[in-house]
């Protein structure tokens, strides 16, 4: 993850509003430290003990703490100007809230109370700070794959039996061709990119929850308003696929792979 550093900053750093920004799934701090080095007081969360013991050797970081993502208002005390959170909250909607929580919760349910906690934590005219994966456009038009290897072809029967998923599994093998959803064939284009090892973990997830508008919606009805959106398509999602030839609707296509959000705590 550390590898896209560029990207997550070029992305984040310009939308912040400080002096106060929280990293929500901090991992290694590359994205932290950034912040730190950009001159915000730059606290940190990760719920894994190593992560935690990552980001506390920075020694730049005005607080870190071990705990999940709906747990902001619990383990911090003082409202933040900012909360960014980058590629984790489809990871809030594929595994739950924490165990530990009195109700755990899946799905779009974990998400709306995540998002509910982080508007809790944020101070007036707060920002939200979402970079994840996009679901296509007309996530439900037809798309085609063509040239698949024999390797990738191994990993899509993989995939196939761990997507706990019912919309990602929405894909047709013929030879060396898949057909399917704009959205299954992007999630699988995105899974296979981290190759089939990771497959037990990588293939369990959800990784696109929303369209560009559909964030927007789903955030509005929570109490945020949309200052800003992009979508990008990193290249080395590109150059990982220049074996096949992928099409929708008859024409080249290839799906977005990144969506950044920028929202404000709603008085």
């Amino acid at each position: 993850m550390g590898s896209s550093l560029g990207d997550k900053a070029r992305m984040v750093l310009p939308h912040l509003r400080g002096p106060l920004v929280l990293d929500v799934g901090a991992g290694g701090g590359e994205l932290t430290a950034a912040i730190a080095a950009a001159g915000f007081r730059a606290s940190a969360l990760d719920a894994a003990p190593d992560a935690i013991t990552r980001l506390r050797a920075l020694g730049v970081l005005h607080e870190v703490r071990q705990g999940y993502a709906e747990q902001v208002p619990q383990l911090f005390g003082e409202p933040f100007d900012s909360i960014v959170v980058s590629a984790l909250l489809h990871e809030v909607y594929s595994y739950g809230t924490s165990a530990e929580s009195a109700t755990p919760l899946l799905g779009y349910d974990a998400l709306e109370l995540t998002l509910t906690r982080f508007r809790q934590s944020l101070g007036e005219r707060g920002r939200l700070i979402i970079r994840d994966g996009i679901m296509p456009d007309r996530p439900l038009e037809p798309a085609t794959v063509d040239g698949l290897s024999p390797a990738d072809i191994e990993a899509f029967h993989d995939y196939l039996r761990r997507s706990p998923h019912p919309q990602l599994r929405a894909l047709h093998l013929r030879g060396r061709s898949l057909t399917g959803t704009r959205h299954a064939v992007a999630e699988f284009l995105c899974t296979l990119t981290w190759g089939i090892e990771t497959f037990p973990r990588e293939a369990l997830e959800r990784y696109q929850l929303f369209t560009l508008a559909g964030y927007r919606d789903y955030a509005g009805s929570l109490g945020f308003d949309l200052l800003h959106s992009e979508a990008v398509t990193q290249r080395g999602y590109v150059d990982a696929f220049t074996h096949l030839t992928i099409t929708s609707a008859g024409r080249p296509w290839f799906p977005a792979t990144n969506g950044l959000w920028v929202f404000e705590k709603r008085a």
